[in-house]
């Protein structure tokens, strides 16, 4: 049962609380007049009925102190709950920035690793295309020249 569910219980008790003071205050000047004289029994009632209102008002007083020991332990419980929850925003935060720091990073790695592939490839391409190149030149120079011909063609 929470505290708030509780306080028309409390509210009513407050309410009989008052209205046995102002009782038992009254019984105490009809006590104070009736002990010059013998009690009768009338008096004796006034008396217990004193000593119920007593008895009433003290339960009252320890249920007024239970519910503030309960509201002020509510009270902290609320306030370590608030600090919970603002390191968890804290911790909320720092993951967004993570995250969107290792995505950036991502996106480096990947832009970096696709551009030295297309380099890569387009070095071989340029290497396969130099030493085809140079393959040609070899056949054109061997074949074109014509100081290169053999002695034995000659005799």
């Amino acid at each position: 049962m929470s505290l708030l569910d509780q306080l028309p219980t409390y509210a009513h008790l407050i309410g009989q609380s008052y209205q046995l003071r102002e009782k038992s205050s009254f019984l105490m000047v009809m006590l104070s007049r009736q002990l010059s004289q013998r009690p009768s029994r009338s008096d004796k009632m006034l008396l217990i009925t004193h000593a119920k209102s007593i008895s009433v008002q003290n339960s009252f007083e320890k249920k007024k102190q239970e519910l503030s020991a309960s509201q002020s332990a509510s009270t902290e419980v609320h306030a370590s709950n608030a600090d919970l929850y603002a390191q968890l925003q804290e911790e909320r935060r720092k993951n967004k920035k993570m995250r969107k720091e290792l995505d950036l990073l991502k996106k480096y790695v990947n832009f970096n690793a696709s551009s030295s592939d297309e380099l890569s490839s387009q070095e071989d391409n340029q290497g396969s295309e130099n030493e085809s190149d140079d393959d040609f030149d070899n056949v054109n120079e061997s074949g074109s020249d014509p100081d290169n011909t053999n002695e034995s063609d000659k005799s």
